[in-house]
This record gives structure tokens, sequence and C-alpha cells, in this order.
């Protein structure tokens, strides 16, 4: 073997370890990042799932307690964790500990978003008027029409983390597919240079 023949080959190895070597970094951060978005969408989906809860709650103390003080606090929850759903922001997570929401980058959920704010508005001043005395079945439709609004923002933000996940999935067989490729580049070279 010449010595430019073994200039050559060594950097086609190295061209072939760097590229190998990038491909698993970049792996490796792509993971990384799906696994941190995915952290995130698990959160937001449980103050979603809460939103559902505080809103059972609030019909339930309207109802039977309009002056018990949570129905107060569980208004004021509801509002500022749908302002951090819909906007991004600081919201108070299920265990009370302060998060900071992005805005949301799906039209789908923003649009669903919008519906639970109609609907709670409806709700609102219902609640209003129950805790006023003037209890009635208006009180429970707004409710379940709120209910309604939530539920479709969970799935669509269910859906939203869903199609994360089958992104990722793509982009590691991708990354299988390359790095294969790779390793069939460098038995060629190594073939064809070194055994032959």
């Amino acid at each position: 073997m010449t010595n430019t023949m073994i200039r050559s080959l060594r950097l086609r190895l190295s061209l072939i370890f760097l590229a190998f070597l990038l491909l698993v970094l970049a792996a490796v951060a792509v993971t990384y990042a799906v696994v941190i978005s995915q952290r995130h969408d698990a959160l937001i989906i449980n103050l979603a799932g809460r939103q559902r809860m505080l809103s059972q709650q609030m019909t339930w103390l309207a109802l039977t307690a309009p002056d018990d003080s949570l129905l107060a606090t569980n208004r004021q929850r509801f509002i500022e964790t749908l302002a951090a759903l819909e906007q991004g922001g600081a919201a108070l997570d299920v265990n009370g500990r302060a998060v900071v929401l992005p805005p949301p980058d799906n039209e789908a959920v923003r649009v669903a978003l919008t519906d639970v704010r109609q609907a709670w508005r409806r709700f609102d001043a219902e609640l209003v008027r129950s805790t006023d005395g003037e209890t009635d079945a208006s009180l429970t439709a707004a409710s379940l029409a709120l209910l309604d609004a939530l539920d479709t923002v969970v799935a669509r933000l269910a859906a939203q983390a869903e199609a994360k996940v089958l992104r990722l999935q793509i982009i590691q067989v991708s990354f299988l597919a390359a790095a294969l490729l790779l390793l069939w580049l460098g038995y060629r070279v190594t073939q064809r240079h070194v055994v032959n």
C-alpha cells in the first residue's frame, strides 16, 4: 500500500466514523428533547384534567354550599390555570407548586381552549347567579357544556402528545437506517482497500 492510499483510506474511514458519531449525538439530542417535551405535555394534560375536576367541584359547591370559601378559591385557580393554558405563563400544578407553561403551539388546541373560555364565561355567569340564591338547571347545563369543552382540550392535548411520540419513532428509525448505511459503507471501504 502506498502512502497516498493509506492517507485516502484513513480519510474515508475517519469521515465514516465522524458521520457515525454525529448521527449518534443527533439521535441522543432529539430523543432527549422529545422526552423533555413529553414531560411538559403530561403536566399540561394533568392541568387540563384538573380543570375538569375544579369545574365539577364548583358546581357541587354552588348547589350545596354557596358560602364555602373553597368555591372562591377554586374559581380563582380555574381562572389562573385557564389563562396559563391559553397564553402560557405561571400556574399551580396539582401539588400546588408553581410551574410555567408555554403557549400552545397547536392550532386545534388553541381553538379548543377558545371554546373552553366561552363555556367558562357562561358557567361563571351561572355560578354568580347560583351564589345569589338562584339555583336552577341552567348551572348544571353550563357545567356540562364546560366539561365537554374541557374533554375536547384533553383529547387534543393527548393527540398532540401521541403525534410527538410517533415523530420520535420515525426519527429513530431514520437514524437506525442511516447508521446501518454508514456501517455498510465502512465495511465496503475496508473490504475494497484493506482486505482486497
